[in-house]
């Protein structure tokens, strides 16, 4: 699984909500760019707990797009 195995399962889990709460509440999907940034800080620091590896390692914001965090079947290479 490799260092990103433990870094992208918190981050998918805290930057992006769950697809019915969009399905539930569309007018979330223009907000999600400031809740994903909202959240990202405490997602990298997690992921820096998880893996050991120092805070640097991971990039200061989500290097993922949001199509990319809400799609189940992506997974970084």
């Amino acid at each position: 699984m490799g260092r990103w195995g433990s870094y992208v399962t918190p981050t998918y889990r805290a930057s992006s909500p769950q697809p019915t709460g969009l399905q539930d509440s569309p007018s979330l999907r223009p907000r999600l760019p400031e809740l994903i940034a909202a959240r990202y800080g405490n997602v990298r620091k997690n992921a820096m707990r998880e893996t050991g590896l120092p805070l640097q390692t991971f990039p200061e914001t989500c290097p993922f797009s949001i199509a990319q965090l809400l799609d189940e079947e992506f997974w970084p290479q």
